[in-house]
Parts: C-alpha cells; structure tokens; sequence
C-alpha cells in the first residue's frame, strides 16, 4: 500500500465527515484507517487518512442511522397492527434487518482487510529500519577493526624523520669552490694584510664549503689551503 495515497489530513477529514477533529480522533480510536506522514515542510509526522476509507466510514455511519430508523419504525408498525399483521409484517422486518446486517457486515469486513494490510505495512517499515540499524553496526564494528593506531616508537620514528626533512629543506646550500680557487683567493686576501680568522669569517658569510666537511671555516683550515712559505717577485714572503 503506498503511503500516496493518505493525502487528506484531519482537519480535511473533519470537513468531508461534517464533524470536528476531535471526533475524527475517536474515530481513530474506534478503527478509521488513518497513517502517520512525516511533512517535508514542518518536518513533523502528521495524520493523514485516504478518501476512499472516508467514504466506507462515512457510508457505514449512514447504515448505522438508517437501521436505528428503519428499526424504531418497524416497531411502531409492529405496535399498532398488533396481532393482526404478525406473519407478513414480522417476516418482512427480518428480510430487512438480515439485509442491513450484511451490509454492515461487508463494511466491517473492508475496515478489517484494511487494517491488516496498514499493520503489513508497519512491520514492512520496522524490518527495514532493524535492516538499517544492523547494516549500521556491521559497519561500524569493522570500521573499529580496521583501525590500527601506529606504536609509540613508530610515531617518534615518524617525528624525527619529519624534523629531518624539514632542516634539510630549510637549511641553504653550500657553495663549493676547487681547492685551486680557494687557495688563489685566500694568497690574495693574505697579501691585503687579512688575518686567517678573518678569510675564515667571510668564507662562512658567503657560506662556502669546506674542504673537511666540516660546518663552518676555521683559521687552521684557512692556513692549510698554503703552504708556509710563498715567494714572489721581490724575494720570500712568509704568509
């Protein structure tokens, strides 16, 4: 049974039956089909009923009316033929009554189908929603499964190597000279009158190389780069 089909809500259904919600609602109560829809605009389940349950109700309803009426005035006809009519009158109410108790009959037979295929219709919703909720812990257990956090000594491991990474990528590259190059340029500068410490200072400030590997230029290094006598034009010259 699709849920399209309860379109009227109560308030429509109190207007069609000529009654206020109020008795709709004991009608509820009394077997008046009716289903709870979930309003995509108020996002509130409200009750909605379908046409063709009002029209069995309300058909019902007038079945009821009509043998309360039809009943008092059999009995009155009954009352005042007296014994005079009791064979012909007598069987002509029962043929009567036997027919409105089919009807009615009918009637309560198509209230109780549909009631039984609404409670059809809920448990078809509960099992899909039970369908949902084990679907939900299945994932959720193996998504617990699945998730390893790395050990201690991973996660240390992980730190020193990210820290590594980084001084690499921020540390600036050493320029490289030929030892040739660095020796002419260390004779010129001792010429000028510079100390070893100072050629070691501005080597570290243009931030060349070293020949040892080392980080940083010293004054013994600076000195290997010549040996300990130079001479030139004029005669000897002691570096």
């Amino acid at each position: 049974m699709s849920e399209t089909e309860y379109q009227v809500s109560q308030k429509e259904a109190a207007e069609y039956l000529n009654v206020s919600t109020k008795t709709i609602s004991r009608y509820r109560k009394k077997g008046l089909p009716y289903r709870m829809i979930l309003n995509p605009v108020t996002g509130k389940q409200e009750v909605r009923f379908k046409s063709q349950d009002l029209e069995r109700w309300h058909q019902g309803r007038e079945l009821l009316s009509t043998y309360g009426q039809d009943g008092e005035s059999l009995n009155r006809k009954g009352e005042s033929l007296g014994t005079r009519a009791k064979g012909g009158t007598g069987g002509q109410r029962q043929v009567e009554q036997n027919s409105y108790l089919d009807e009615l009959l009918e009637v309560y037979k198509e209230q109780v189908q549909l009631l039984r295929e609404q409670l059809e219709d809920m448990r078809a919703q509960l099992a899909r929603r039970d369908r949902q909720i084990e679907d939900l812990m299945r994932f959720m257990v193996g998504f617990q499964l699945e998730y390893k956090p790395s050990a201690p000594e991973d996660e240390r491991q992980q730190d020193q190597l990210k820290g590594a990474v980084q001084e690499l990528s921020a540390a600036p590259s050493k320029k490289v000279f030929r030892r040739e190059e660095l020796s002419q340029s260390v004779l010129r500068l001792r010429k000028k009158g510079k100390s070893y410490a100072e050629i070691a200072r501005g080597l570290n400030q243009i931030n060349a190389a070293t020949l040892s590997g080392k980080d940083e230029w010293s004054p013994a290094e600076v000195q290997s780069l010549l040996p300990p006598l130079v001479e030139d034009e004029q005669g000897v010259i002691e570096l």
